[in-house]
């Protein structure tokens, strides 16, 4: 090729560039730095960081609510159990031990009340009597808490009731209450039981 050919084929090459448009470095990171600005980042606005905070803090006290409700429903359930079961055992324990008695020492006359039952059982003296809201059986081997730490026993009373020639019977009234620390769930009940010997 001589230098004419490389001249023209030069400008017809320059005048076919100078038609088409050419983006120069300089606009291209104008339009980038336009993009990556920290005030045209996708991100979330005020109003919908407060929406978030309000619908969560709404959902945590929701949740809240639920699990303090199902804790109530539990502790007033355990209560009423404590009652029942301790109300079952202390009753179980007279019956066995007024039904197997040879004599009732305390309270000693019929139609009398007394706050604690004395009787002998296979010649060993029982005395079952309230100090401090705790039920203790006193025997040889010394008191022992006839309910559990969860429960308190109050108002008990024994009579003695029956005619003369016959056996002897004890009526029991006394009042059982769960030692609960929260007042809402403290349940409380009234036992009562008539006993005789054999």
């Amino acid at each position: 090729m001589t230098n004419f050919t490389r001249f023209i084929s030069g400008k017809f090459a320059i005048t076919k560039l100078s038609h088409l448009r050419l983006e120069t470095p300089n606009r291209k990171s104008k339009r980038n730095s336009r993009r990556n600005s920290p005030f045209n980042t996708a991100g979330f606005t005020i109003i919908e960081l407060t929406i978030y905070i309000v619908l969560m803090s709404v959902l945590v006290l929701v949740i809240s609510r639920i699990f303090l409700a199902s804790l109530d429903v539990q502790l007033e359930s355990e209560s009423v159990s404590a009652v029942e079961q301790d109300g079952k055992y202390i009753l179980a324990r007279l019956s066995y031990d007024i039904s197997h008695a040879s004599s009732i020492t305390d309270p000693s006359e019929l139609g009398t009340s007394s706050p604690s039952l004395t009787i002998q059982v296979g010649g060993e003296n029982r005395t079952y009597s309230l100090t401090e809201s705790i039920l203790q059986l006193t025997d040889s081997i010394g008191p022992a808490r006839l309910h559990s730490p969860e429960t308190e026993v109050g108002d008990i009373s024994f009579t003695r009731i029956g005619n003369p020639s016959g056996k002897d019977t004890v009526r029991i009234d006394f009042t059982l209450t769960s030692s609960a620390d929260d007042p809402t769930t403290e349940k409380s009940r009234i036992f009562q039981t008539t006993i005789g010997t054999r």
